[in-house]
C-alpha cells in the first residue's frame, strides 16, 4: 500500500536514474520485492516454530532402530506391555546376530564396507535398548505383580547385555577387522632372486 501511495514520486525518480522505461519497471519490481522480503524476516522464526508444531517429523518405517512392538497404549496392561518389550528384545537379538555375522565376515574377508555396516549396527542396538528401557520404566510399577516385576527385570538385563555385547563387537572386533582389511589390500613384496 505504501508503494502504491509513493508511486507518483518513485516513478519519475526511477526514470531519471534509468532512461529505458522497461528497465525502470524491472528496477522498481526488484526493489519492491527486496523491501517486501525484508519486512517478513522478523516473522520467519515464529512461523518456522509454528510449522514444526503443526507438521510432525516424518518417520522412516524402514529404520531398523525404530521400535516396532512398543505400543504406548499397551502400558495400561502390564502383561501386554511386557510382551511387546520382550518382542523388541528379540529384535535386538536379531540385530546382534546380524552384527556378529558381519563381524565374522569382515574378519574372514577383510571387506571395509562390511566393517562400516557392522559398526553401524551398534547404533541400532543402542537406540533399541534406550527405547526399550524408557518404555519399561514408564510402566506403572504398582500395577505389576511379582512375576511381572521379575519378567521386567529379565528383559532389562537381557537388553542391557545385548547392548554391551554390541559395544564389545564394535570397539574390539571391528578395529581388528579394519586392520585385517588393510592388510589384505597391501601389495605383497616379492623378494628378488639373487
Amino acid at each position: 500500500m505504501l508503494a502504491l501511495a509513493l508511486l507518483n514520486w518513485i516513478g519519475p525518480a526511477l526514470v531519471t536514474i534509468e532512461l529505458a522505461a522497461g528497465r525502470a519497471v524491472a528496477d522498481f519490481h526488484t526493489g519492491f520485492s527486496i523491501l517486501l522480503a525484508l519486512q517478513f524476516f522478523p516473522f520467519l522464526k515464529p512461523f518456522a516454530r509454528l510449522l514444526a508444531r503443526l507438521l510432525p517429523a516424518r518417520v522412516d518405517a524402514a529404520d531398523p532402530s525404530r521400535p516396532v512392538y512398543l505400543d504406548r497404549a499397551a502400558r495400561e496392561t502390564p502383561s501386554i506391555a511386557l510382551a511387546g518389550a520382550a518382542r523388541e528384545a528379540l529384535r535386538m537379538v536379531d540385530v546382534f546376530d546380524t552384527m556378529l555375522r558381519g563381524a565374522v565376515d569382515s574378519l574372514n574377508r577383510g571387506d571395509r564396507k562390511r566393517v562400516a555396516e557392522t559398526a553401524r549396527m551398534d547404533t541400532v542396538l543402542d537406540r533399541l535398548d534406550t527405547a526399550n528401557k524408557e518404555y519399561l520404566t514408564s510402566i506403572d510399577s504398582d500395577a505389576l505383580d511379582d512375576i511381572d516385576h521379575r519378567r521386567l527385570s529379565e528383559i532389562l538385563a537381557s537388553t542391557t547385555n545385548l547392548e554391551h555385547a554390541g559395544d564389545i563387537v564394535e570397539k574390539s572386533l571391528m578395529p581388528l577387522a579394519a586392520k585385517r582389511g588393510s592388510a589384505f589390500r597391501r601389495p605383497v613384496e616379492r623378494k628378488s632372486a639373487r
